[in-house]
């Protein structure tokens, strides 16, 4: 059926997703790498969308979701500043994190990061991902990223849509 096909493809995914890493020379000395576990970071569009939490508690993350400290931090700023849109989208993402929180099958874990000089949110998560070496969860497909990146995103909207039954 399609969902197998999308599982089994999300799989092999992985495993060439960490070979084209691995080429990057990304260094990740933390507890995850140690213990073997992929990491997956959600950015502010999966979490805004929240379909994340569904797929979730499926087991398909079959890892740690990391979340960068500063992401809540700066989701809870937008969540009281800002135009009516775009306030309702921080408390959208907020309240995916504290689901993702209480599902007992997930383990989510939230980390300091060093990051440079990144000015937006978007290049704060990216490096985040890059450092850790963990795939990036996102809804958003920009044709602008490198070949080097292509391997650590990983489209949540392509994975949903793949595992809705066909009409």
């Amino acid at each position: 059926s399609l969902a197998v096909i999308s599982f089994v493809s999300l799989r092999a995914f992985s495993f060439f997703r960490s070979e084209k890493l691995s080429s990057l020379s990304l260094s990740a000395t933390d507890e995850f790498t140690a213990h073997g576990l992929r990491k997956f970071i959600p950015d502010q569009s999966v979490l805004e969308d929240g379909r994340v939490v569904d797929l979730a508690r499926t087991g398909l993350f079959d890892g740690q979701i990391v979340v960068p400290s500063f992401l809540p931090r700066e989701l809870k700023a937008q969540s009281e500043a800002g135009d009516e849109i775009s306030k309702t989208k921080a408390r959208k993402a907020l309240e995916a994190l504290r689901r993702l929180e209480s599902l007992p099958k997930i383990g989510i874990q939230f980390k300091d990061i060093v990051l440079p000089e990144a000015v937006d949110l978007n290049d704060k998560i990216i490096h985040s991902a890059k450092v850790l070496n963990a795939s990036l969860l996102t809804n958003e497909n920009s044709p602008f990223r490198t070949e080097a990146e292509q391997g650590m995103y990983l489209a949540i909207d392509t994975i949903a849509n793949a595992l809705r039954p066909p009409i």
